[in-house]
């Protein structure tokens, strides 16, 4: 009888034990891990993010629509547009340019920086769609998205057209650099290299992976 009663004691304690592990994981997969980077970026549970109206939400993957009369700045997220093959050229002049500037411009600053111009047109594409003007809801500005404390950092005006596109062609080939590899490049472009560094490759974030694969998807060659 005894040793019934130690053997059923001991089974509820192990059931015990088990049931506030489960608890305590529940409770940390519920958790809201918010990170403030010193460029003003804010991260919740490691994805970009935006404070609105003084909560902390996720930010979307930053797609614009093709509508050439709206602002950069009142754009609207839609669903993704995937185009196989190369990136579009330019449609409509921007920023003072003419769509044959905006091609020449890219590809200057691409071959000043050891860029493949086919991976940075299509970068471009993919974070401003060829817009001087765009700015996204976290502030990136210009043809290449930089943010402003990245475009400190590299010494460029972001609003100049020129200045922002060798910046964005400079940042990304700082990043082939440190990682030796385009992917990780483009997501340490998009994520931040200190994630990709955490993470050691891309980090598994579905607007990095998403960015990836659709600027590579626009490269005819393998890099």
């Amino acid at each position: 009888m005894t040793s019934s009663i130690k053997s059923f004691t001991e089974i509820r304690c192990r059931i015990n034990a088990v049931w506030s592990l489960l608890v305590l994981l529940a409770t940390s997969a519920n958790a809201q891990v918010i990170e403030y980077e010193p460029d003003g970026s804010v991260f919740l549970n490691g994805a970009r993010a935006e404070i609105v109206d003084g909560v902390v939400k996720p930010i979307r993957m930053r797609e614009y629509e093709l509508d050439e009369q709206a602002p950069a700045s009142t754009a609207k997220p839609q669903k993704k547009i995937e185009i196989a093959g190369k990136a579009p050229r330019p449609r409509k002049a921007s920023g003072g340019w003419s769509q044959e500037r905006i091609v020449k411009e890219i590809h200057a600053a691409a071959e000043r920086h050891d860029v493949p111009t086919e991976l940075f047109m299509a970068l471009v594409w993919q974070e401003s769609r060829y817009r001087a003007d765009a700015l996204s809801p976290k502030g990136a500005i210009g043809f290449a998205q930089l943010m402003p404390g990245t475009a400190k950092d590299l010494g460029v005006n972001p609003k100049n057209p020129a200045e922002n596109l060798d910046g964005g062609a400079r940042y990304l080939a700082a990043q082939y650099r440190e990682f030796g590899d385009w992917k990780l490049a483009l997501a340490a472009y998009n994520a931040g290299p200190h994630r990709v560094v955490q993470y050691g490759g891309i980090p598994p974030f579905t607007e990095t992976r998403d960015y990836v694969r659709i600027i590579l998807s626009k490269v005819s060659k393998e890099l």
